[in-house]
């Protein structure tokens, strides 16, 4: 394993505060403020991070790094096969989208339709939609979903849903669960 430097320290160190007060008081902030908050001079947050769009977009990037480790392992321990093996894999799902929940929520407000992060936004859904379609479709082949999920109109609004409002428990459960039928294991 290779031995992180103090700058690859100080990055995560960063983002992860960045996170944290994100999380707790929201990121309406300016970088001067985030520097305060978080006890680290605002210079030093730019030698790696210029704009903070370039932090909101690391952070999105370190998001979606650990849901491909997520699912990565979870799959190559486990394959699913009935839905009662589906389900910690959804608690592994929503847990990281809650613990990124600020940056994520950022591309549903972000006010600028050119910007970095909106396009970052973007391309990674579009990418992840095709991925989940798929997924989706092998649940279908296998009856653990109803085949209606997959009609273009249906499958919009969860993947939409997915995307954007999983890590609400309750509401997961009542818009996306009752398209699921519960299927007894092996």
């Amino acid at each position: 394993m290779k031995a992180s430097t103090k700058g690859e320290i100080t990055r995560q160190e960063i983002l992860q505060k960045v996170n944290d007060l994100f999380n707790e008081s929201g990121i309406d902030h300016t970088l001067v403020q985030i520097s305060k908050s978080i006890g680290i001079g605002k210079s030093r947050i730019t030698n790696y991070f210029p704009k903070k769009e370039d932090l909101i977009i690391n952070l999105l990037r370190e998001y979606e790094v650990e849901m491909v480790d997520w699912v990565s392992n979870y799959q190559s321990k486990t394959g699913i096969r009935n839905f009662s093996e589906y389900i910690p894999y959804l608690a592994g799902i929503m847990e990281l989208m809650f613990q990124y929940r600020r940056v994520i929520s950022i591309s549903l407000i972000n006010s600028k339709p050119e910007g970095d992060v909106v396009h970052h936004m973007r391309s990674r859904y579009e990418m992840n939609k095709r991925q989940i379609r798929d997924r989706m479709e092998a649940f279908a082949k296998n009856g653990l979903i109803r085949e209606e999920l997959l009609e273009p109109e249906r499958f919009e609004v969860f993947i939409f849903q997915f995307f954007f409002d999983s890590y609400n428990c309750k509401f997961f459960h009542n818009r996306v669960f009752s398209h699921f039928r519960f299927v007894e294991g092996p």
